[in-house]
């Protein structure tokens, strides 16, 4: 247990139970803290809070944006946003002309909805449309999407992979497995970075860079001798944790307008990436 941590069940709420919350869980906090369920929304994938305070969770496979609002138990209410969407993932609130906006990505297109106190206030706009979803060809289609805007209001969102590993991905028109960005009213829309196999939780840090986590390839093998699980040598073997790597990645406008580098952090060294190159065309 780590030092000034403890040991804290984790209080479940009358009406909260049921599936995996069935049996007693503990959760190791910070002394002194206390755990307990606030809601629970079915296939919850990505957060964002509200200029109000309030909190939104995706639900892509149910097509839905749920809104949580803290009640007088202490719990969530829980309301259906928006429904009928194509595997929304990625949510984020801007302001466009002074008035706030949310952005939903959708696994087809980026949208921005008008926001005032009480929510949406008008139609949807879609600012970036067709973009690569489903692919029949695939074997690992990465479809799902995430949006961050940047302070000067661009708009950054992610085109995961076809597959697990296939360099078709720069062939394709639009190309996949990049990051792209979009003004927003849906004019000039560009990549920006490629080589990003699967980008999720798109964020931009306080210096104005952007940030993601790339979740990279399957099946990646072991990479040197030695005894590793059940293997006396993993040399080559795909055990399953090693079958995915996850890296950050940021980011960062160029001293020279209209150019861009990155920079890919990984846990032994940092490589300096240049436009129009990345570790997939290499």
């Amino acid at each position: 247990m780590p030092a000034g941590g403890s040991a804290t069940p984790l209080v479940v709420p009358a009406g909260e139970g049921g599936g995996s919350l069935s049996t007693m869980h503990t959760l190791t906090v910070p002394a002194g803290w206390t755990a307990k369920v606030w809601a629970r929304v079915p296939d919850a994938r990505m957060e964002a809070w509200t200029p109000e305070g309030d909190l939104l969770v995706s639900a892509p496979s149910d097509g839905k944006i749920m809104e949580l609002r803290p009640d007088a138990a202490g719990t969530a209410a829980v309301t259906t946003l928006l429904s009928g969407l194509t595997g929304p993932q990625g949510m984020a609130f801007a302001r466009v002309d002074g008035e706030w906006v949310l952005y939903v990505a959708e696994s087809d297109q980026i949208d921005r909805y008008p926001w005032g106190s009480g929510g949406i206030t008008g139609a949807r706009t879609v600012i970036a449309a067709g973009l690569p979803d489903l692919d029949p060809d695939g074997d690992d289609v990465h479809s799902a999407k995430d949006v961050t805007v940047a302070a000067n209001g661009t708009v950054y969102f992610n085109v995961g992979s076809s597959s697990n590993a296939n360099p078709d991905d720069r062939t394709m028109s639009p190309q996949r497995a990049v990051i792209m960005a979009v003004n927003p009213d849906g004019t000039n829309l560009r990549l920006v970075e490629r080589g990003v196999r699967n980008g999720e939780g798109l964020a931009v840090a306080p210096d104005g860079t952007v940030w993601t986590a790339v979740n990279e390839r399957d099946n990646i093998p072991y990479p040197s001798h030695g005894r590793y699980g059940s293997y006396s040598d993993a040399f080559g073997q795909a055990s399953r944790p090693m079958s995915t790597t996850t890296r950050p990645t940021r980011w960062c406008p160029s001293p020279r307008a209209g150019t861009w580098a990155g920079r890919t952090a990984t846990r032994t060294k940092t490589t300096a990436i240049q436009r129009g190159r990345s570790p997939m065309s290499r």
